[in-house]
């Protein structure tokens, strides 16, 4: 039994949420499997609609503590897409061509929003204004 399970079993709902905000990257796959069976076994077996409800709302809970924890750890391990070869327009807008986006195919050449943070030097990252982030390359 590791610590998350331990807590689960007694802890209140502000206790499992102060461990959820210690990083939701780091909630172990496991245990959110392990505790999903859990209520869903639960569920079966509880006769009274008003906590077979509220058992539901957990097991929603715990689904979307698995989907943060992907999503947070997908984050973690993605850089921004390059843009190569790259001017900056006097609107302050970028436009070259892209590599490693999930919404572009590679060599695609896009024009940017504006620049909202970061400095347009190679090398650096910058954001534009529709939260998109670009690492700024001479070439590849």
């Amino acid at each position: 039994m590791d610590l998350m399970e331990f807590v689960s079993s007694f802890a209140p709902d502000s206790v499992k949420q102060s461990i959820r905000q210690i990083g939701t990257a780091d909630v172990d796959k496991k245990y959110l499997k392990k505790e999903k069976e859990r209520r869903e076994r639960q569920l079966k077996n509880e006769p009274k609609k008003r906590n077979r409800v509220a058992i539901k709302k957990e097991i929603h809970k715990l689904d979307s503590m698995d989907r943060e924890r992907k999503l947070a750890k997908e984050k973690q391990s993605r850089s921004p897409p390059k843009l190569v070869d790259w001017e900056k327009s006097q609107y302050g807008t970028l436009s070259g061509w892209v590599y490693g986006s999930r919404h572009v195919r590679d060599g695609e050449f896009v024009k940017t929003k504006v620049i909202v943070s970061g400095k347009a030097k190679n090398g650096n990252i910058v954001r534009t204004r529709d939260g998109r982030a670009y690492l700024l390359c001479k070439d590849l």
